[in-house]
C-alpha cells in the first residue's frame, strides 16, 4: 500500500531541504521560499512568518534542529539559519572556537 503524505509535512520538508540548500538566508529570501512552497500568490497572507516557523522548528526538533535568526549588525536585515541545538562532543568538537568564543 503505498504511504500517503500529509501535504503539511511534504511543505515542510520541502522548507527544510531549501534551509539546508541555503544555509543562511535572509527575511525576504526565506519569505519567498514560503511564498513558493506553500502556493501563496502574495504578500497578503505572508504578513506573519512565525506559525509556518514554529512548525516547522517543532517538526525538527526530534533531529535537535532549529530554525534561528538573528539581526546583521551592518545592514539591519534579519537573517536566518539553521542550527544544531544539539551539545554532544562531536558538535562541539565541530568548531575552533570555545563556548566563550561563540
Amino acid at each position: 500500500m503505498p504511504m500517503v503524505i500529509d501535504d503539511t509535512d511534504s511543505e515542510q520538508q520541502m522548507l527544510v531541504q531549501w534551509c539546508m540548500s541555503a544555509q543562511v538566508f535572509s527575511d525576504p529570501d526565506l519569505r519567498q521560499a514560503i511564498r513558493r512552497i506553500h502556493s501563496i500568490d502574495d504578500d497578503k497572507g505572508m504578513k506573519e512568518i512565525h506559525p509556518v516557523i514554529e512548525a516547522t522548528n517543532a517538526s525538527m526538533s526530534p533531529f535537535s534542529l532549529e530554525l534561528r535568526s538573528a539581526m546583521d549588525q551592518t545592514s539591519g536585515v534579519r537573517m536566518w539559519a539553521l542550527v544544531n541545538t544539539n551539545a554532544d562532543p562531536i558538535s562541539i568538537g565541530a568548531t575552533p572556537y570555545t563556548a566563550t568564543e561563540l
